[in-house]
């Protein structure tokens, strides 16, 4: 069966199914390890965010495709080409995604992350989401680079074509009736090529191992996030941190002053007296308070004071007009819980 396939229809095939893989990505991670609360939001919003966002993507496989299919080499050549060509564009997303990503936890006060993990990990997820879209259409991907001249009905075939060599060798039967003494040669797939490919391959599984990495990182970070916020409740039922004063006393008093009219004035004012002595003895105790899969950890502390005032008066203080019988003992306390 004939068919006809074009670089600007394959082009728009790969950018859909793309967007499909990674809106069902985003909607898998929803129900594994947000309870599915949102997963059909995901799958939309992650769906229409992604076709607008590789919009320059497409672009580019555009412009690559047909180009990549004039080159004179083997289809199998060209859609490594192709492959590298997808990695170095999801780089570049990677590089943006990161950045965002880094100031916006840097803004929210969250855990600092590594740049470098960070983006490494949104590489391995978009070579992820486009590697298993070509996969999906590998067959036309392969009919498209070699011009039609490969067997694209089974996977099988196309993947042995990939990954072998399955072409019997050309024997000239005047040459080898002529030699006696040679023997047909079997004919052995190049080591670069295989070297190649091998090393392809294991890139794709490393990055392929990064995407579980990407998830459990966000959930840790999801459980600090609520580890904190679990933390900030129970505090606010207790007392936050504490700065306690020496005790301290103080005395009314009454000053009497000339004012600019010539008048006498009398203004109330308090004097403050410290301790002559002082001796603080002060005991720690934790708690620890479960919430939820969190435990806080909360403080108590039972400090004693205890000493003596002997008050020494300024030469300028009348202690005619002091009034001993309104004086106070004093504390000051930072959070009165």
């Amino acid at each position: 069966m004939n068919k006809i396939i074009t670089g600007t229809g394959l082009s728009a095939r790969l950018w859909l199914l793309t967007s499909i893989v990674f809106a069902v990505a985003l909607m898998v991670y929803s129900i594994v390890f947000k309870n599915g609360d949102d997963a059909l939001l995901c799958l939309f919003v992650g769906f229409f965010c992604s076709l607008l966002g590789s919009i320059p993507a497409l672009v580019s496989f555009f412009i690559t495709l047909p180009i990549l299919r004039t080159f004179k080499i083997k289809w199998q050549y060209k859609l490594i080409c192709f492959m590298v060509l997808v990695l170095c564009i999801d780089v570049c997303y990677s590089v943006i995604g990161a950045s965002i990503g880094i100031n916006f936890f840097d803004r929210h006060g969250n855990s600092e992350m590594d740049i470098f993990q960070t983006f490494l990990l949104i590489t391995a997820f978009l070579f992820t989401c486009t590697v298993t879209a070509v996969l999906i259409i590998l067959s036309s991907v392969a009919f498209y680079l070699s011009d039609g001249n490969t067997n694209t009905f089974s996977y099988k075939i196309i993947f042995q074509q990939l990954f072998y060599n399955t072409q019997k060798p050309k024997t000239n039967i005047m040459d080898y009736e002529t030699t006696p003494s040679a023997q047909p040669q079997h004919v052995v797939t190049s080591g670069a090529n295989k070297i190649l490919i091998k090393g392809l391959i294991t890139g794709g599984l490393i990055l392929l191992m990064l995407v579980p990495t990407l998830f459990i990182n966000n959930l840790i970070n999801e459980r600090e996030a609520r580890q904190k916020e679990v933390v900030k409740e129970v505090s606010s039922k207790w007392a936050s941190a504490q700065t306690l004063s020496a005790p301290f006393i103080t005395v009314p008093y009454t000053e009497t002053f000339t004012n600019a009219e010539g008048k006498l004035v009398q203004s109330k004012t308090q004097l403050i007296v410290l301790a002559d002595k002082l001796l603080v003895n002060g005991k720690v105790m934790s708690e620890e308070r479960p919430r939820s899969i969190y435990k806080v950890l909360l403080y108590r502390a039972d400090v004693n004071f205890s000493g003596s005032f002997k008050p020494y008066w300024p030469a300028d203080i009348d202690t005619s007009k002091i009034d001993f019988a309104n004086a106070k003992l004093c504390f000051s306390l930072s959070d009165f819980k």
